[in-house]
């Protein structure tokens, strides 16, 4: 009996390894027909996890890029250079100030030099690797073509402590609170200088002549903007 039992599994066994040669074929395409469904189901997750993975790091790596860029003074893609005022109290001349960007920064020589988005404060006149000096409306060497208001008269703006607005034509008609714009090409056109704050005539009667006022005093410039990309 019990040799029986045996006989007839090895038989079964027999029959089993015998299935398996003959339909081995039909079992490899079963298997990999049952990949194919396993990684149409799941592949196109595992796709869109990494590209929101790649997506996430592109997002810090251009946090990263402009906290670096906060901390250098660049402002991305705009040309726009801030700078740190040094002072030099109490023995400013309140011409000229030094800051700290310079030649390693992509500083030149002949940069306009602004304050808050358009309002013109001076111009870069010598570059050291990281600092450079800047000449200010307040130096009565400074002289600007300007015009003001929306009219089309014609002046030139004077430096100095007091800067002001000469050579305007003696039968034009100015107003208090008019913008003094610029004109010349050493920078960008139309931006501000000041306002017209009075007017009067020069000495000789010839042309009138306003004092004006600006938006920003020396004594507040704490941080500028240099135009690394103009003209």
């Amino acid at each position: 009996m019990k040799t029986t039992r045996i006989l007839v599994q090895v038989l079964l066994l027999i029959s089993l390894i015998v299935a398996l040669l003959m339909f081995r074929s039909e079992i490899g395409d079963f298997i990999v027909g049952l990949r194919s469904v396993v990684f149409g189901v799941l592949g196109p997750s595992c796709e869109v996890q990494k590209m929101k993975d790649v997506q996430a790091e592109n997002v810090s790596l251009k946090k990263q890029i402009e906290l670096l860029s906060l901390k250098m003074g660049i402002k991305e893609n705009s040309g726009e250079l801030v700078a740190n005022v040094y002072s030099s109290y109490p023995f400013n001349d309140k011409v000229h100030i030094v800051v700290d960007k310079g030649s390693n920064d992509g500083v030149n020589v002949g940069m306009p030099v602004m304050v808050q988005k358009n309002i013109v404060i001076g111009k870069v006149i010598s570059v050291k690797k990281t600092q450079s000096e800047i000449q200010t409306i307040f130096d009565p060497e400074w002289k600007t073509s300007v015009v003001i208001g929306t009219s089309t008269v014609k002046a030139v703006l004077k430096g100095g402590n007091t800067p002001e607005v000469q050579f305007i034509p003696k039968d034009a008609h100015i107003v208090s609170g008019e913008e003094v714009l610029n004109i010349a090409q050493e920078f960008p056109i139309h931006t501000i200088l000041g306002s017209i704050k009075s007017v009067r005539e020069d000495e000789k009667k010839l042309w009138q002549v306003a004092s004006i006022e600006l938006p920003v005093s020396f004594d507040a410039l704490r941080t500028v903007t240099i135009l690394t990309t103009f003209p």
